[in-house]
């Protein structure tokens, strides 16, 4: 699932996988970005509610708060399947 995605080689992987004994894997689907200029940042998301006060893979997002970020980033949330 890592391969080429990964800043360790496949051994590396391997030795965390068999010796760690708490190991979270997030996989992240690039699919576009905001546009040059629409940076939604840490401080943005910290200063309008987005930015969670626990550990953000505690944390999921309620759909006022994303659709808030995709309007913050020029994103027309008309156009966006939000399930």
């Amino acid at each position: 699932m890592v391969g080429n995605k990964s800043v360790y080689n496949e051994d590396e992987l391997k030795e965390k996988y068999d010796t760690w004994a708490s190991l979270t894997l997030i996989e992240l689907l690039y699919y576009g970005y905001f546009g040059a200029g629409n940076n939604v940042n840490w401080m943005w998301l910290k200063n309008n509610d987005c930015w969670p006060e626990t550990h953000p893979m505690n944390f999921r997002y309620t759909r006022s708060q994303f659709e808030k970020i995709l309007r913050e980033g020029k994103v027309d949330v008309g156009n966006v399947i939000i399930n």
